[in-house]
């Protein structure tokens, strides 16, 4: 499993650092989670068709990790790409932001629009092709957002999505009963140091911190000095193997 961060800040974006987005390969599956930023661009400088993606996550309907869905879905919009079908899983209510789409695409062109196929995201396992399992939780960041735990290769992996300001209340610990290789969190709306509370007791393997404010990026090298397991302050561009 390989995975590359396309974006890697909260809400607004800074210099080298764009909203969250974040790639994964597995075999010759290819995913991404979240799409702030626009990730045509970054799977064209990386010679890799949109045609390959074969499933999108989007955890919750924020612009910073939404606004480069749209871009997406318009450049395979197009009669010569209508082979190309992405699964596209979103947070309910599903058919308010499908309305939404068909409603701003109408406004871009006249000819007959294709169709794509969607998924609902609902709590517990929802997608399983063989390769990646993903199972979805509720968190309190907004009325319907969700954290994900990816299983393949026999590897674990967690992405936090958004949290509210205490994650601590709302973290799924029941992932942590049985290994977690990665744990890819947001710092968006706290100090890095509540992750000290959250894996006091069972750790992941390592740690990704993304999703960064500027207001917390600071909080990251102390705590990552402290922490008695791997913590990493991720980066636009940065890539490597689970």
């Amino acid at each position: 499993m390989k995975i590359t961060f396309f974006g890697t800040s909260a809400a607004t974006p800074r210099k080298n650092r764009r909203n969250t987005s974040i790639f994964f390969e597995i075999g010759e599956r290819k995913y991404i989670f979240d799409m702030g930023c626009n990730v045509i661009e970054d799977l064209s400088n990386r010679g890799i068709d949109c045609e390959e993606i074969d499933a999108v996550f989007i955890s919750h309907m924020h612009g910073d990790h939404t606004g480069g869905l749209i871009p997406f879905l318009g450049n395979i919009d197009r009669p010569a790409l209508f082979h190309i079908d992405p699964l596209i899983c979103l947070p309910p209510p599903m058919e308010q932001t499908i309305d939404a789409y068909v409603a701003w695409r109408k406004c871009t062109s006249h000819r007959e629009q294709r169709t794509f196929r969607f998924q609902e995201i609902e709590p517990g396992t929802f997608y399983d092709d063989g390769i990646l399992k993903v199972t979805a939780y509720r968190t309190e960041h907004c009325w319907m957002s969700f954290a994900f735990l990816l299983e393949a290769e026999g590897k674990r992996v967690f992405f936090s999505g958004d949290f509210s300001r205490e994650p601590e209340k709302e973290f799924p610990y029941e992932i942590l009963e049985q290994p977690l290789d990665v744990a890819i969190c947001e710092l968006g709306h706290f100090p890095a140091e509540k992750y000290g509370i959250i894996f006091a007791e069972k750790k992941p393997k390592h740690l990704y911190i993304a999703h960064i404010s500027s207001r917390f990026l600071k909080t990251i090298p102390p705590f990552a000095e402290s922490a008695d397991f791997p913590v990493t302050g991720a980066y636009d561009g940065l890539e490597f193997e689970v």
